[in-house]
């Protein structure tokens, strides 16, 4: 695997943040579970009541600007999302091998930049976890873009904000959607990133891996 990233012609690696090198166990356990217990406690209602009504306002959102947008969700449940973030953050953890493969990358020059949806706010609490800001050439967010990832304008607006060619180029995320539009805007590579209790059950058709060492 190693020519794959080391040894070809790739020049830009960009790399989504949540899922990808943050391991997703965190955001699936705060907006699941954390999250509408919150919810339940200020509004006195059950979890059960709180679950269905925020999966709910979750899935309306889904795919809009305003889902990634910690402030939004705030001023929607009446609750700090960026405290709420702080107070479980020891809960947050590097993908497996994240150090390693970055360490591997700027060793053969390569350029790093991660695309995240993720909102600045939260994104500087999980940085202050992930050891990574030394190695990355430049965070750009759907909030810079004006879109989200799996919208085809962020690709379009990345063009005017980073210089690459996409032959060159090398993307990883979690969600097929967001490749499948960073394939449409035309990067060559495109892999998908699966958490290790996932892989017995992934259907794709794009290369996928478990963990960065397996890239090294």
């Amino acid at each position: 695997m190693s020519e794959n990233i080391i040894n070809n012609d790739i020049e830009h690696i960009f790399l989504d943040f949540d899922g990808t090198i943050v391991h997703k166990e965190f955001d699936h356990y705060f907006w699941t579970e954390y999250v509408p217990l919150q919810y339940s406690i200020k509004n006195n209602i059950s979890i059960e009541e709180s679950k269905g009504k925020l999966y709910s306002m979750y899935n309306a959102y889904k795919g809009q600007l305003c889902w990634s947008d910690i402030d939004f969700w705030s001023s929607k449940l009446n609750l700090d999302i960026e405290k709420l973030t702080h107070s479980i953050s020891h809960l947050i953890k590097p993908s497996k091998g994240i150090y390693e493969f970055f360490l591997s990358a700027k060793k053969n020059n390569k350029k790093i930049f991660i695309l995240t949806n993720a909102h600045k706010k939260t994104l500087n609490i999980k940085l202050s976890r992930i050891h990574i800001k030394r190695q990355i050439d430049k965070i750009i967010t759907c909030f810079d873009l004006g879109y989200p990832k799996e919208n085809i304008n962020f690709w379009k607006n990345l063009k005017r904000h980073v210089e690459f060619d996409p032959k060159k180029s090398l993307f990883i995320d979690d969600l097929e959607e967001n490749l499948i539009q960073a394939k449409n805007a035309g990067i060559k590579n495109v892999w998908l990133k699966v958490e290790k209790e996932e892989i017995q059950n992934v259907r794709t058709s794009f290369f996928y891996f478990d963990s960065f060492e397996n890239l090294l």
